[in-house]
C-alpha cells in the first residue's frame, strides 16, 4: 500500500500531510510520528514488511516529503548487512515485542526453573530421553536465542554440548522441524542440477578465470559427475554465476567451501577465520571444510566459529551448513549470499523475504529448462 494512503486512514497522518502542506518539513517528533503510523498499520495488519517493501517505502516518504533524507528513514550498504534507518529499526523492535510475547511469558521463578532444566540437559546420557526434554525446552531456548541469553556460539555448545557432538543431527532436526515443518532437501533436483550444468551455466560464464574452470568441469562431467570434487567445483562456479562480476571467492578467509590438504591446514584456517571475524567485528558464519589428500576426501565438516560438525559427503555438509544458518538464524554471508539464496529458494523450495533479480532469474531458467515447475511454498 501506498505510504500516501497509510497516512490518510489515520489521524496522526492527516495531521502529518497538512503540517507538512503548510510548513515544508517536517519536526523529529512528527518524523517518529510518521513512523510509527506507517509501521503499526502494518502490524496491525499481521502483514510482513521485506527488506525490499521497506526501501520503497522509504523512498515514498521522500517523494512526499521532498525535504526528507532517504537515509534517515532506511539504508542498506549491501545485501548481507543489516538494515538500517528508522522505518526498519521500528519494525523490527515490534516485530521482537510480538515474538517475546508469542513465547510463554516467564516470572523470575519459572525462568529459574527453566534455566536450571536447561543447564541440566547435558547431563542426560539416553539419547531418546534428553530429546524429549530438548523438545519441551524447545521455547524457552529459542527465547534464549532470541534475547541473546548467549554472548557467542561457544557459550552455546557449553550449554549444550550434544548439539556439537555425535548425535548433533538429531537435535537440531527436531527444532527445524518445529520452526520449518515442509524444510526438504530435493534430492532429485541436486542430481539433475549436476547433471545438468553445462546446459545452465555456458551463457553466463565471461570472465577468463571461471571459464577456464568451467572448461576443467566439463572435461570431469564426460568421466563422473557423482564425486564430491565434482559438486565442490559447480558449487565454486556457482558463485561467478550468481556474481555480478563473474568472480568467484579464493580468499581461504571467505570462501564458501574450505579445500585443505591436512588437518594442520584445516586448524590454522579456523583459527585465522575467526580472528578475521573478530578483526572485522563480523558474526562468524557456518562454512563447509574439506581435506583432500592425495585426490580423495577424507574429511568433511561445516565450521561455526571453533566448533566443527563432521559429515559423511559433501551433500551432508551443505544440508547441514544451510540448516545452521535458520537454527541460529544467522543471514547468509556477502561473498556466498546470491548461492545461499540459491540454494534455499531451488534445493529446499524455501521463499525468501529478500528479492535478488539474478537469483530469480536464474531459478526461472534451471527450471524452464529441467522442465521443473515448482511454486515456493508459502
Amino acid at each position: 500500500m501506498e505510504v500516501r494512503k497509510i497516512l490518510l486512514m489515520y489521524k496522526p497522518g492527516n495531521f502529518i500531510l497538512k503540517y507538512y502542506q503548510s510548513f515544508g518539513m517536517l519536526t523529529s517528533a512528527l518524523r517518529s510520528d510518521l513512523v510509527h503510523v506507517i509501521v503499526d498499520h502494518f502490524v496491525l495488519n499481521n502483514e510482513f514488511v521485506c527488506v525490499t517493501q521497506c526501501r520503497s517505502l522509504a523512498q515514498q516518504i521522500v517523494e512526499l516529503f521532498p525535504t526528507e533524507n532517504l537515509e534517515t528513514y532506511f539504508s542498506q550498504e549491501n545485501k548481507s548487512v543489516t538494515p538500517k534507518g528508522k522505518l526498519w529499526n521500528h519494525y523490527q523492535n515490534e516485530r521482537r515485542m510480538q515474538k517475546r510475547n508469542s513465547f510463554k511469558q516467564y516470572t523470575k521463578s519459572n525462568r529459574l526453573k527453566m534455566e536450571s532444566t536447561c543447564a541440566g540437559l547435558k547431563n542426560i546420557d539416553d539419547v531418546s530421553f534428553l530429546l524429549k526434554k530438548w523438545n519441551k525446552t524447545f521455547h524457552y531456548r529459542r527465547y534464549q536465542l532470541s534475547s541473546e541469553y548467549f554472548s557467542n556460539w561457544k557459550a552455546y555448545f557449553d550449554e549444550y554440548p550434544f548439539c556439537k557432538q555425535q548425535n548433533y543431527a538429531i537435535f537440531i532436526d527436531a527444532d527445524l522441524a518445529t520452526l520449518y515443518p515442509d524444510l526438504t532437501f530435493n534430492d532429485q533436483l541436486w542430481e539433475d542440477f549436476l547433471n545438468n550444468f553445462q546446459i545452465h551455466f555456458w551463457n553466463r560464464i565471461n570472465e577468463e578465470t571461471p571459464k577456464k574452470l568451467f572448461n576443467e568441469i566439463c572435461a570431469l562431467n564426460e568421466l563422473n559427475t557423482t564425486t564430491d570434487y565434482f559438486a565442490i567445483r559447480i558449487l565454486q562456479l556457482l558463485h561467478a554465476v550468481l556474481n555480478n562480476n563473474n568472480t568467484y571467492v579464493e580468499d581461504p578467509l571467505r570462501q564458501f567451501t574450505v579445500e585443505v590438504n591436512n588437518f594442520s591446514d584445516l586448524k590454522n584456517i579456523v583459527l585465522n577465520r575467526k580472528k578475521y571475524c573478530l578483526h572485522h567485528e563480523l558474526q562468524c558464519k557456518p562454512y563447509i571444510a574439506v581435506v583432500r589428500q592425495n585426490d580423495i576426501y577424507v574429511h568433511y565438516s561445516v565450521v561455526l566459529d571453533a566448533t566443527g560438525f563432521g559429515c559423511d559427503n559433501y551433500k551432508e555438509a551443505l544440508i547441514l551448513c544451510f540448516k545452521l544458518f535458520l537454527f541460529f538464524d544467522i543471514s547468509f554471508p556477502e561473498d556466498s549470499f546470491g548461492v545461499w539464496l540459491f540454494i534455499q529458494q531451488y534445493f529446499f523450495n524455501k521463499p525468501s523475504h529478500i528479492v535478488d533479480a539474478t537469483v530469480n532469474a536464474f531459478i526461472d531458467e534451471v527450471r524452464a529448462r529441467s522442465n521443473v515447475d515448482l511454486e515456493l511454498k508459502t
